[in-house]
């Protein structure tokens, strides 16, 4: 019993970003700044590669976050799960928004379950019979409003980030 609570430990806490903790850092000087985050939900165990304009910039794991430091112009912003991934059924996210210099974007990264009409899974044991319903799982990325976005994200540890700036 012992070592299956310490194995529950230690997959829990590999299921939470390990970078530095949130900093309020203004952007820099002639940028627009974007802070991508991942609000908690299923599924918790895995990163999801963040790309700008088709170019990886980092992998986002729960209740983690990137900061980019981006050119005033039009971006698209998109969150996927490898295909290799056991969640490669989360359907991608995506939002397309303009950077102005000096401003601050928070686009909030979160998972739905999307409950469909057909039989997903039947279960059996002995003298019951459960049926649970099929699903989907639905990527989001929202624009949050700062007043909503930073008490959440302050909370939060930066992801893997392989690019702070312009992906072009």
């Amino acid at each position: 019993m012992r070592y299956l609570l310490l194995l529950t430990s230690l997959i829990l806490f590999s299921c939470s970003a390990s970078g530095p903790p949130f900093a309020n850092l203004e952007p820099r000087i002639g940028n627009g700044q974007v802070v991508i985050y991942r609000a908690p939900s299923t599924p918790a165990g895995r990163s999801a590669k963040v790309s700008v304009d088709g170019t990886m910039v980092g992998r986002l794991p729960q209740k983690g976050y990137l900061t980019l430091n981006l050119r005033p112009g039009k971006y698209n912003f998109d969150v996927i799960f490898d295909k290799a991934s056991s969640f490669a059924d989360v359907s991608p996210a995506n939002q397309k928004r303009r950077v102005l210099a000096g401003e601050r974007l928070y686009l909030r990264y979160s998972t739905e379950a999307v409950y469909g009409s057909g039989i997903g899974i039947l279960l059996t044991a002995p003298g019951s019979t459960t049926v649970l319903p099929s699903y989907t799982m639905r990527g989001m990325l929202d624009a949050v409003p700062t007043v909503k976005a930073l008490p959440e994200v302050s909370k939060y540890r930066m992801g893997e980030q392989a690019v702070d700036g312009n992906p072009h």
